[in-house]
């Protein structure tokens, strides 16, 4: 049977949910959009308008939704984190958190789609729903500690920051095998397997990508560290989003071993 590792809940106050601290993340949440949406008008290449919606699945060859579905869950860990300062149950921060991410997220599409050079692409939506889903689906089923979506990130030299910068990107799902085997001690509850995939060797405004990366890599666990308390609550969901470099083997485009990635 799986194992995951019970889950403190020690950031949430006695006192129980306080409305003017709820009304405070909420009033966060709206302030960020608002300055979001005051930044797209100072350029003007963006919100020019009509509408357009566009269906761009393959994207960055997939890297932009694996982008975007990890983008939303950081955001949704963050939210969930303030819902249950303000006094929120640790369910019920969860659902919250993922309804003000994809809530945010939504607007920041919305905008695209009245940008010259950006269009509302409805599988951008999904993979928001997907990635802040999973944050509040972790609240009620447990098990799904077990697995997380991770990052990792080294500039390839485009011109574009580290949010666009796909060449530079590596997205992983990460795997505990401790949770999976509980009764196998020899297994150090701080390593995971993660399997990996990035693009390499172009970029976006090149016309796309030369390579694709897939690899498998073990990768490091905090959540198996012995450490606990508030502070170490509050900081481990972003840590875990986090992938180190580690040895793996690289699957494609060449099998070939590599000491860190």
């Amino acid at each position: 049977m799986m194992e995951t590792p019970a889950v403190a809940d020690t950031l949430r106050p006695a006192r129980g949910p306080s409305t003017w601290g709820t009304v405070a993340v909420a009033s966060g949440a709206v302030a960020l959009g608002v300055l979001e949406t005051a930044r797209r008008t100072q350029d003007d290449r963006r919100l020019t308008g009509p509408f357009d919606v566009e269906v761009e699945w393959a994207y960055a060859d997939g890297a932009d939704k694996l982008g975007h579905m990890i983008s939303s869950g950081v955001q949704a860990e963050g939210y969930a984190a303030a819902y249950r300062l303000a006094g929120h149950s640790r369910k019920s921060s969860a659902t919250w958190g993922a309804a003000t991410s994809f809530a945010w997220m939504l607007h920041y599409e919305i905008l695209d789609g009245y940008g010259s050079h950006e269009v509302f692409d409805p599988t951008d939506l999904a993979a928001n729903a997907a990635g802040a889903g999973l944050v509040a689906a972790r609240a009620y089923v447990p098990e799904l500690e077990a697995a997380r979506l991770k990052i990792s990130y080294w500039p390839s030299g485009d011109s574009c920051d580290a949010t666009c910068d796909y060449a530079g990107q590596t997205a992983w799902l990460a795997v505990n095998p401790r949770a999976f085997a509980p009764e196998a001690e020899w297994l150090p509850p701080w390593i995971n397997v993660a399997l990996g995939y990035g693009v390499r060797e172009g970029s976006v405004s090149l016309g796309g990508f030369e390579e694709n990366h897939v690899t498998l890599a073990l990768d490091f666990e905090p959540a198996g560290l012995p450490l606990a308390g508030p502070v170490w609550e509050a900081v481990l969901p972003f840590l875990q989003r986090v992938h180190l470099p580690a040895p793996g083997i690289r699957l494609t485009p060449r099998p070939s071993f590599v000491l860190a990635y």
